[in-house]
């Protein structure tokens, strides 16, 4: 699944592949869905005055992505426009689809499918009893590893722990590569999704967390809601009419996305 909208739609590509398409060519519209026109003007100004073909399809492409997906999707004119709103439907979606993978993702050490570390670095001024009891009494755990964190990545990530490919969330085999012993550690400290626990090592205390999932980013919760989230895309986009200007290409099905006239 990528990972960005212009990029992270990748269940999107599957879903699209269904949808109906048809040809439109009103003037000045270079492209319509479910009603909802993009004219000439506005696929310039997401293009950033760009004309050449492959810039101008993958534009088109995002666009038909977005909007088949929502009818209250904002005003997109330019590439910032079109993340944002791509970001914020599928932002909708996942908590209607999330009941499921975030059982299971919270099973964490019992079973869970990912794993997604936090962790405190304490020195010797704070005793890690005061950082647990301030945790316990409401404190978030961003906000407590910006204050008592050692470790400056730590602290600037607000306790997030990531592998050396800058992953959060791990599939359960690719967190013990990336962080060997970890998992016996937290299963001696009998942690669980959510409870922060302490260890001890060699530098001093530290307090660990396997996060919970509504403490994830979006990109985080994308990750573990996927085959659901495609699912429920691939329903939402079945139901959408596609229709592209043949000045500008034609919807490919197979490919879900705009290719010139007589690729699709």
């Amino acid at each position: 699944m990528k990972r960005r909208l212009a990029l992270s739609l990748g269940a999107l590509v599957a879903a699209l592949s269904f949808s109906s398409c048809s040809s439109v060519d009103h003037g000045e519209v270079v492209a319509e869905v479910n009603g909802r026109q993009l004219s000439r003007d506005q696929l310039a100004s997401l293009t950033e005055g760009k004309t050449d073909g492959a810039t101008v399809r993958s534009a088109l492409t995002q666009w038909v992505r977005v909007v088949s997906l929502s009818d209250e999707v904002g005003d997109i004119s330019t590439p910032e426009e079109l993340l944002t709103e791509g970001n914020l439907v599928l932002a909708a979606m996942i908590p209607q689809v999330s009941a499921a993978p975030r059982a299971e993702f919270e099973k964490g050490l019992a079973g869970g499918p990912y794993l997604c570390l936090a962790a405190i670095t304490l020195g010797t001024e704070v005793p890690a009893a005061q950082v647990m009891a301030e945790l316990e009494a409401g404190l978030p755990f961003a906000d407590a590893a910006v204050q008592y964190s050692t470790n400056q990545t730590l602290a600037q990530s607000g306790g997030v722990v990531y592998d050396s490919e800058g992953n959060s969330c791990l599939d359960s085999a690719s967190f013990d590569i990336a962080f060997p012993q970890i998992r016996g550690v937290l299963a001696d400290a009998g942690a669980t999704v959510g409870q922060p626990v302490v260890v001890t090592d060699a530098s001093g205390d530290l307090v660990l967390l396997l996060r919970a999932f509504d403490d994830l980013t979006l990109d985080e919760q994308r990750l573990i809601t996927q085959n659901e989230l495609g699912e429920a895309l691939l329903a939402e986009a079945q139901r959408a009419d596609i229709s592209i200007s043949p000045r500008m290409g034609e919807w490919n099905q197979e490919q879900a996305q705009v290719v010139p006239l007589g690729d699709g």
